[in-house]
C-alpha cells in the first residue's frame, strides 16, 4: 500500500507526507516486507533560491523483521545570471548490528546517487554498509540546448566489521537535453 498526501502551503513551497507499506508473499522473518514513513518539503525563497529536504524511518511491517534505517535527501541551490548551482547530500543509514541497511525496494534508478548503476536495487545494490552521497552541480540553458554537470563524492554511512568500509567512489555526470 502506498499513500501520499501532499499540498502546496504557499506560493512555490511544497509539502508531503509519504508512507510504503511493502508486503510480499514471503512469511519468513527475512523477508524484505517494511514501512517506510517520511516528509518532504521543497520550493523556491526569493532571490532564486531552490531547496528540497526528504526524511524517511523504516521499520518492520508484515512478517519482515530487524527494520531500523532511516534516510536523509538535501539540496540546496541558486541561480545566479541563469546559471544554478547546486549542493546535495543523500544519507542512507547502514546495517547496524542485526538491524537491516535502508532498503530501497521501490527506488528510481539513475534520480538519486548517480548514473553509474552502481546504486540501483535493494540496499544501493548491497550497500549494506550505508551510503552518503555528497555532490554539487551546475546547470543552465544555452540556445534551447538544457546542459548539467554534476560531481558525486560515495562513501558508505557505517563501520560494519567484514563489509567494505572508507570511500565508494566518485562520479561525474554530464548531460545535454535539447
Amino acid at each position: 500500500m502506498i499513500f501520499h498526501a501532499a499540498r502546496t502551503a504557499t506560493e512555490g513551497h511544497r509539502q508531503a507526507l509519504f508512507g510504503y507499506l511493502l508486503d510480499t508473499e514471503d512469511d519468513t522473518a527475512a523477508a524484505a516486507d517494511s514501512a517506510t514513513l517520511g516528509a518532504r518539503i521543497g520550493g523556491a525563497c526569493a532571490h532564486d533560491v531552490h531547496y528540497d529536504l526528504t526524511a524517511a524511518w523504516q521499520t518492520d511491517y508484515a512478517a519482515g523483521e530487524n527494520h531500523d534505517a532511516t534516510m536523509l535527501n538535501t539540496y540546496l541551490a541558486t541561480d545566479i545570471e541563469g546559471v544554478r548551482v547546486g549542493a546535495g547530500y543523500s544519507g542512507h543509514s547502514g546495517q547496524d548490528g542485526d538491524d537491516r541497511p535502508f532498503g530501497t525496494l521501490a527506488g528510481i534508478g539513475h534520480k538519486f546517487n548517480g548514473w553509474s548503476d552502481q546504486f540501483l536495487g535493494n540496499n544501493g545494490s548491497g550497500a549494506v554498509s550505508g551510503l552518503q552521497d555528497a555532490y554539487v552541480d551546475v546547470s543552465c540553458t544555452i540556445k534551447g540546448t538544457k546542459l548539467l554537470a554534476r560531481y558525486h563524492t560515495f562513501n558508505t554511512a557505517e563501520n560494519v566489521t567484514g563489509q567494505f568500509s572508507g570511500g565508494y567512489d566518485r562520479e561525474l555526470n554530464l548531460q545535454t537535453k535539447r
